[in-house]
């Protein structure tokens, strides 16, 4: 068993006594001197942190210097006095030194001592028993101990506790003046740490700790328990509750009823707002056990949270499941819950439902989830999407990772033009979103976006394009800037490549052409510049009148406010300052809706000089180059705004 070994003892004390029949009295002085050792904790072995290395190379061999000593005893009682500190000083390093305050250290059972360690990587720390009182056997008195050190899986500790206390026999009882104040940077749990563990632990009555041969207990109220947890990526606060330690030896027992406690995401991209928890913390047999209801930040409840955790395997893992959330127009909303749901503006009403855990073992973790949405109707940035349903399975939590081809539904989306049977095909890694494909049908055709990327990281560019293939355009140019200045009706097909950056959205080299016959009328005061084949540019400021006296120019504008194509194609390409352009090239005829023809004077005929606006002839031939553009930077902005006054989240590009 552990063993207290003095292997030397010297001293010398030397002093005066006097002896009569009704008193006595010797007081001696001098100097002891000792070596020796306790192997209670054992050898140092591989598994050692350097605190418990340190501690038990201190105790295993040491040695005692009392340099002064000053013994009384008379009738009137015994006394003690340490002139000079005591100093024990292990071999390793460092020394703990005992000394006294104002009085004896001893005096007729009473005393007072204060006691140091430092150095050699001892704990620092130091205990001063302000008073302590020997009587029949017991031992009560008050102190203070303050310390920082490290000892077992307890990294860079600091405690401050003061109390009263008690002995007797073989008990031992501690009850504090105030809270104990315990922070603890770094707590070794594998690959489990904690880090930055704070708490104020509290008195609630009776002795917070007691100690006896059958075991030890303490008990009290925790406030304001925080912690780290970088394997979770998650933080609590201002937790508080009952907590009761209790065991024999190493081995104890814990039970916590957390009345209260903040939960924070400290993950690079934000999975969840801040959450509040309430429940139980047992532990028995090493075994870990937890159970909290979470609520947001006002008590509406969002899941129920499990955790189990066997120490002596190291194994463990907490699981989480909302049930089905049901969202409500001024009720609970997905933004509230994460940042990730901020594009689903209010009021989103439908139900979804998460589960997942978050499985660990001494050599590292594992985790995984489901999102299911059910229905999930609200005002997205591109407008009112009716119908959201899909499954998200989520490859890891920490950090949030969905394996490629996750696939989100929705029955319509209101954007510019109605889509319908709208479909997103992704994935998601720790970077990037990674879109694999997506659809939507709008104006009797489908586009389709082909794989891209989009970083998760702020302000780093990304690009990506989308294909047509035989949509109608009349209802997108009806609702855009054109809408107003001219009439579409065209089915198109081709390809626009996009890139985004924080300059904005930029189209390079896009391409439309007609898969059908079409027709095109533009009103006359949209155009600033026309020309004929053979006639001269008419150019034009605000607008242009209703006739003109080159019939030739006049032929250019009638022949675009009828016009019936058979050719249709489109170049798109970003012009500087943010503005989109478009060049159309075009053939057809001209088509008015009652027939044209040119009757000439012979005048006219002869003198070749016109004086009146003269009809364009139905089914004349048309080739036309339209240069258009538009300041789509001011646009998006314009959209933007709008969608969010509507009740969307932020517009991203």
């Amino acid at each position: 068993g552990p063993n207290l070994v003095m292997t030397a003892i010297s001293g010398e004390l030397a002093g005066a006594g006097a002896l009569n029949s009704s008193a006595y009295q010797l007081v001696l002085r001098g100097a002891a001197r000792a070596k020796g050792g306790w192997d209670g904790m054992g050898p140092v072995v591989p598994v050692d942190g350097p605190g418990d290395a340190a501690l038990k190379r201190g105790l295993a061999a040491f040695r005692i210097d009392a340099p002064k000593l000053a013994i009384g005893l008379s009738e009137r009682g015994q006394t003690l006095n340490l002139p000079d500190p005591i100093r024990l000083r292990p071999d390793s390093g460092g020394e703990l030194i005992a000394s006294q305050l104002t009085g004896p250290v001893y005096l007729n059972g009473r005393g007072a001592v204060r006691l140091t360690a430092s150095g050699g990587g001892l704990p620092s720390g130091a205990l001063v028993l302000d008073r302590y009182q020997l009587n029949g056997g017991q031992v009560q008195g008050h102190g203070r101990l303050t310390a920082t050190g490290s000892m077992g899986p307890v990294a860079d500790a600091a405690l401050d506790l003061a109390g009263s206390f008690r002995a007797s026999g073989r008990s031992l009882d501690l009850t504090a003046d105030h809270c104990v104040h315990l922070t603890v940077e770094h707590l070794e749990l594998g690959a489990n740490d904690l880090e930055s563990v704070a708490a104020d632990f509290c008195p609630i009555g009776g002795p917070m700790a007691h100690l006896d041969p059958s075991g030890w207990r303490i008990s009290g109220q925790a406030r304001n328990l925080s912690a780290k947890a970088p394997f979770l990526e998650t933080a609590v606060s201002q937790a508080s509750g009952p907590v009761t330690l209790a065991g024999v030896g190493r081995k104890f027992e814990l039970s916590a009823d957390i009345g209260a406690a903040q939960l924070d995401d400290t993950a690079k991209q934000m999975r969840f707002r801040p959450l509040s928890a309430k429940g139980t913390a047992r532990l028995r047999s090493e075994v870990w056990t937890g159970r909290f209801a979470l609520n947001d930040h006002l008590g509406r409840s969002l899941a129920e949270l499990k955790l189990i955790h066997d120490g002596s395997t190291g194994e463990g893992g907490v699981g989480i499941d909302t049930g089905p959330l049901n969202f409500t127009e001024g009720g609970l909303q997905p933004k509230a819950l994460s940042p990730m749901a901020a594009a689903l503006g209010s009021p989103a009403l439908g139900q979804a439902r998460f589960q997942g855990t978050i499985n660990w073992t001494k050599s590292g973790g594992r985790s995984h989830g489901v999102l299911d949405v059910a229905h999930l109707d609200f005002q997205s940035p591109a407008g009112a999407v009716t119908g959201l349903a899909g499954r998200i399975e989520f490859t890891s939590l920490t950090p949030l990772r969905a394996a490629p081809g996750q696939i989100l539904r929705a029955v319509s989306v209101a954007a510019l033009t109605p889509l319908r049977a709208a479909e997103l095909s992704f994935g998601l890694d720790h970077d990037a979103l990674q879109v694999s494909g997506g659809s939507f049908g709008v104006g009797g055709g489908k586009v389709t976006v082909e794989p891209f990327e989009i970083p998760l990281t702020a302000d780093t560019p990304w690009k990506a394009q989308v294909n047509l293939d035989s949509v109608e355009l009349s209802d997108l140019v009806e609702a855009s800037p054109f809408g107003d200045r001219m009439d579409l009706k065209a089915r198109v097909s081709g390809h626009i490549p996009f890139s985004v950056s924080s300059e904005g959205v930029r189209i390079a080299r896009g391409e439309l052409h007609a898969v059908a016959p079409g027709r095109l009328s533009i009103r006359r005061d949209a155009l600033t510049q026309v020309a004929s084949a053979g006639g001269a540019v008419v150019s034009t400021q605000a607008k242009v009148p209703a006739q003109s006296a080159d019939p030739f120019s006049d032929f250019v504008y009638q022949a675009m406010e009828h016009l019936d194509f058979s050719e249709l194609r489109a170049e798109v390409n970003s012009q500087s300052g943010g503005r989109l352009g478009v060049l159309f090239h075009i053939k057809g005829q001209h088509s008015p809706p009652t027939q044209q023809d040119i009757k000439l004077t012979l005048r006219e005929i002869i003198t070749r000089k016109f004086t009146r606006t003269l009809p364009l002839p139905s089914g004349t031939k048309v080739d036309l180059t339209l240069d258009t553009s538009v300041n789509l930077d001011q646009l998006l902005k314009e959209f933007a705004d709008y969608q969010r006054l509507r009740g969307s989240g932020s517009v991203q590009p």
